[in-house]
């Protein structure tokens, strides 16, 4: 379990040096228990096995790290692209008002100058817009 642990967290360096020390531990320990290959070949197998699983365990923890890094970053981006939506379509909504409304008092200024009767539609959207003319 201590090699997977440091297959896992330790640097490669570190983990060169633990391979080395359980390589050289391994051999003597066969050795001085059986010396039977079957016996070398199994021990060697188990701290290749937990090796790599600490080696897999890492990189599924850095993917894992990265997967959420990026649902960040797209999360903020799609906040910021809704936020810019709202402002283009302010713009918008205000670029209309300010030109329906730049029409109707042209058109109200434009017919009592010439002393016509006021357009009903444009005094209507004057009215809406900016309440009642005040009485001279």
């Amino acid at each position: 379990m201590a090699f997977c642990t440091v297959a896992e967290l330790a640097s490669p360096r570190r983990r060169l040096f633990v391979a080395v020390l359980v390589g050289t531990a391994v051999f003597p320990s066969v050795a001085w228990n059986t010396g039977e290959a079957r016996e070398l070949l199994f021990s060697v197998f188990v701290f290749a096995a937990a090796y790599a699983f600490g080696r897999f365990t890492h990189t599924r923890k850095a993917y894992i790290r990265a997967r959420e890094d990026r649902a960040r970053q797209l999360e903020v981006t799609h906040r910021i692209e809704a936020e810019q939506a709202a402002a283009r379509e302010r713009a918008r909504i205000a670029r209309e008002m300010h030109d329906i409304l730049s029409h109707a008092v042209y058109s109200v200024d434009s017919t009592d100058a010439k002393g016509q009767d006021m357009n009903a539609t444009a005094m209507g959207i004057v009215v809406a817009a900016f309440g009642a003319p005040p009485a001279e």
